[in-house]
């Protein structure tokens, strides 16, 4: 057996290329499938918004009090950094349409990601229409939280006197029912 120069046994297949060949230079991508890439960008989406959301007289001050709102707010930031790679990538190579008049893979993969932030933005209001119906919502259930209490407090004033009136049907149904 001889003893080879590189200590890969002979046995172990390696992909090399043939002599006087060089691995074409990889072309940089856009990063949008990478976590290494995406997760900085989202962290410090999340600061930035949480930075927001501490500030005094805040309108997004419920984000920071309800812990349930932390996946949501993971998941606009991922799609929003993912939407933020997707352009940079597209603004620095040509724009959506490569130089055979195709639309570029990015840009396809960019429309989808872009519809997954708008909804994500949606759902923890970041945009005006939304943060103005998850206010009514909000109004709405904070009424009729009111009107529940209100309710409550007036039926304890009458319970301790109400009285259930019993009729003949209900002693039939206690009673089996045969007569």
């Amino acid at each position: 057996m001889t003893e080879s120069t590189n200590d890969v046994p002979p046995d172990v297949a390696v992909a090399r290329p043939p002599r006087d060949y060089s691995w074409p230079a990889l072309q940089p991508t856009h990063g949008a499938h990478s976590p290494t890439v995406i997760t900085p960008i989202a962290e410090a989406l999340v600061d930035n918004l949480m930075q927001l959301v501490a500030s005094e007289h805040s309108a997004f001050s419920y984000l920071a009090v309800e812990p349930v709102y932390q996946p949501a707010i993971r998941a606009w930031a991922w799609a929003e950094a993912r939407v933020l790679l997707l352009e940079r990538w597209l603004d620095e190579n040509g724009g959506p349409i490569d130089d055979d008049g195709k639309i570029r893979p990015a840009a396809l993969l960019l429309e989808h990601v872009s519809r997954r932030a708008i909804r994500e933005r949606t759902r923890l209001g970041l945009d005006p229409k939304s943060r103005m119906s998850m206010a009514v919502d909000i109004g709405m259930a904070g009424s009729l939280q009111a009107n529940l209490e209100r309710l409550h407090q007036i039926g304890s004033q009458y319970l301790p006197t109400f009285r259930p009136q019993r009729s003949d049907a209900d002693d039939d149904e206690q009673d089996g029912g045969d007569d």
